[in-house]
């Protein structure tokens, strides 16, 4: 006997499936693109993806980076919305400053609801005993349980207390969710992945 799955239940665990598959359609944001200055918010609007107005465009660690809004001497933080839906998430992110800095990336869903989270401390003081090195570093939430309609990367300053939370982050990948009409045409082709439950 046969259970179907409820349409929305269905499609989510289509959108899972896909991410990472042939059928995903990945996208890689990189910042030198838009180059240094004010960011437009729909700059990469025809890839997925929209940021706040105010956003600013600058150069850490050899790279061009979307430069973090400072919210205190101690935090800072990116975010976006992304239209279609995000179906896997990961950034690249460097420090402005020799610090040692606590990040919090999350992706939510059209209702505002954590769909995903990970932390990432990332040292960047030179001869720490913890130093990870100079350059970009991944912080990756991989692929996510349901799909995500936006995201916030937060950043929390360790120390010193001489240091802010400033970074930039470099990149943003993500696999896009394909809109109603795309997964219906790809449906046939899934076969071999039924959205039907068999119970005994």
């Amino acid at each position: 006997m046969s259970r179907t799955i409820p349409l929305r239940q269905a499609a989510t665990l289509l959108c899972v499936t896909l991410a990472g598959s042939a059928f995903a359609d990945v996208t890689t944001i990189d910042f030198t693109e838009p180059g240094s200055g004010f960011l437009d918010p729909d700059f990469f609007a025809d890839r997925g993806i929209t940021f706040p107005p105010g956003g600013f465009v600058g150069f850490v660690q050899s790279d061009d980076v979307l430069v973090a809004a400072n919210l205190s001497d101690t935090e800072s933080a990116i975010t976006g919305t992304f239209s279609p839906a995000a179906a896997s998430l990961s950034v690249e992110v460097a420090l402005s400053f020799q610090s040692v800095v606590d990040f919090t990336l999350s992706a939510f869903d059209a209702d505002a609801g954590l769909v995903a989270a990970t932390t990432f401390t990332l040292n960047q003081i030179v001869d720490d005993p913890g130093y990870a090195g100079f350059g970009h570093h991944a912080i990756d939430l991989g692929v996510l349980p349901r799909p995500a309609r936006s995201f916030r990367l937060d950043a929390l300053r360790i120390r010193p207390e001489s240091a802010n939370a400033s970074f930039g982050m470099s990149s943003l990948v993500f696999d896009r969710v394909p809109e109603p009409a795309t997964l219906a045409m790809l449906l046939p082709g899934l076969g071999s992945r039924q959205v039907t439950r068999r119970r005994r």
